[in-house]
């Protein structure tokens, strides 16, 4: 089987790229390699979402997460980048290598039902972008300008980039849905795992909006200061939903290998 990088996150929600090594029921080997587009350096004890659940827990248990602390393997030279172990926080309820993948499962239905699943979550994602425009708009103690200033360069340009995603997933569901080619001749996975990937920086909505109040003092102001940051709630929504698309996205490129193998 191909050796195709996987989607992975820590917990502060640093997406990167990995190569999945080794795995066994208590930690996983992996590798970040130098040449992947979305790489980051894992430091000892963080911890990291290997996004692999629907392969090794029954379907109806797939929200459970696939995470372990890291230990840098420093002294180990290789040629597929940096090394990692991953060690679970509980032993794994259902080993199960992808080698011994069912042999009749559907890949054709299964491929198309994540494509399909993954516009699914990325058009809840756009709800919810869509409802923190005039949730800022009414919160927000600034000049209108300077809110539109913000809302253009920002919250606007997030907006049409989730939305050229959902055309873009609409398209490629639509096309795979109507052809008889080979699935993997038509699909590009760089290509998928941008469209994949978060369009929302965390960090600098934080930088943008938790500072655009000053420090509040009465309790009145304290309690308005609290309503603006509640917009953290949606951002952790959102969060959920861009978990379960980099599973669809890991399970994705499982199926590709296999495909093309």
């Amino acid at each position: 089987m191909l050796r195709l990088p996987y989607l992975g996150a820590t917990k502060d929600n640093e997406v990167c790229e990995y190569l999945l090594l080794k795995i066994s029921p208590r930690s996983a080997l992996i590798a970040i390699p130098h040449w992947v587009m979305n790489r980051t350096t894992l430091h000892r004890n963080d911890n990291f979402n290997l996004f692999l659940n629907n392969y090794f827990y029954d379907r109806k248990t797939s929200t459970k997460s696939l995470e372990g602390t890291v230990t840098p393997i420093e002294s180990y030279h290789s040629g597929f980048g940096n090394l990692y172990k991953i060690q679970f926080e509980k032993t794994l309820e259902a080993h199960y290598l992808f080698s011994k993948m069912h042999k009749t499962i559907d890949f054709e239905s299964s491929f198309l039902e994540l494509i399909k699943d993954s516009l699914f979550l990325k058009n809840g994602i756009y709800v919810y972008v869509k409802h923190l425009i005039p949730f800022f708009s009414r919160i927000l103690k600034i000049s209108k300008s300077r809110y539109n200033s913000v809302k253009d360069m920002m919250l606007l340009d997030i907006h049409s980039h989730i939305l050229a995603h959902i055309i873009q997933l609409e398209t490629l569901y639509n096309a795979l849905k109507s052809t008889s080619i080979e699935l993997y001749q038509q699909v590009d996975l760089e290509k998928l795992r941008e469209i994949t990937q978060s369009e929302i920086n965390k960090q600098l909505f934080e930088i943008t909006f938790d500072s655009l109040d000053e420090i509040k003092k009465t309790k009145e102001e304290r309690s308005e200061l609290y309503s603006i940051r509640s917009y953290h709630v949606y951002l952790d929504a959102i969060k959920t939903l861009e978990e379960r698309l980099y599973t669809n996205y890991n399970n994705l490129v499982i199926l590709y290998s296999k495909f093309s193998a």
